[in-house]
């Protein structure tokens, strides 16, 4: 049995799996509703708690099944419909995702998007890769930070910056930074753990889509902060409203 069929039926296998996943989850959480018990009902919180981290959980593993689908990219499209995807939504759907994480480092996300943007795309992609950025500006923006989401409606395409401090990226490193396994000097010499994997898939994940990622960092305007050299970054999405 060739590699290609083996994955097909693991995949489809595993559609099922999620399906049946998601909906018994949110049957459960319907169930725990703050209207049903209460907002001051502290089982019910704890419950509630430990099932957005089940989720949160279940939603990498989702993220790693997705991105090892890029080995083969005609059948991560066989596997994928096209659908219509409301941009600031899918924001928002990541920012909820790390709202506990965010309050542990006291980040704000700040979102200036025009809320009308719809492109057509793979969706599931979509929000894989917006997850993987999000994560990447989690793991290097230094507490009390903000991480900018903005959006720039053009002719036959919308751009979709997503900014924050980070460690400095040279000038020079700058096109190594999608590459499998690379991280900057000043990340790699911060406490900041990684494995050069993130902004990788990143790019991966934006070929499939026909989408342009762009990255800049203003290392012309650094700054220190607890031992370790910072400056703004940015990664920076060209992304077509319909998927050729």
């Amino acid at each position: 049995m060739s590699n290609s069929v083996e994955w097909a039926q693991i995949f489809e296998r595993y559609r099922h799996l999620s399906r049946d996943f998601q909906q018994k989850f949110q049957s459960i959480q319907s169930k725990l509703s703050p209207e049903k018990y209460g907002v001051g009902d502290s089982t019910v919180k704890g419950i509630r708690a430990e099932l957005d981290q089940l989720d949160e959980i279940f939603q990498d593993f989702n993220s790693w099944i997705y991105i090892s689908l890029l080995e083969d990219l005609s059948e991560a499209r066989k596997n994928n419909a096209v659908g219509l995807l409301e941009v600031a939504s899918k924001v928002k759907r990541a920012k909820h995702r790390m709202e506990s994480k965010l309050q542990a480092k006291r980040l704000r996300i700040e979102v200036d998007i025009d809320r009308s943007i719809v492109v057509t795309t793979y969706i599931t992609f979509f929000e894989q890769m917006l997850n993987l950025i999000f994560q990447n500006s989690l793991k290097y923006t230094p507490a009390g930070s903000t991480i900018q989401v903005t959006t720039t409606n053009k002719s036959d395409h919308i751009v979709l910056e997503i900014s924050s401090p980070g460690p400095v990226v040279e000038v020079g490193e700058i096109q190594y930074l999608t590459t499998k396994g690379f991280r900057a000097a000043a990340a790699t010499s911060s406490v900041i753990p990684g494995e050069g994997f993130g902004l990788y898939n990143c790019k991966r994940i934006a070929d499939l889509l026909n989408i342009e990622l762009a990255i800049n960092s203003r290392s012309s305007s650094k700054y220190s902060f607890n031992g370790i050299e910072y400056c703004d970054f940015t990664v920076r999405l060209k992304i077509p409203y319909e998927i050729q």
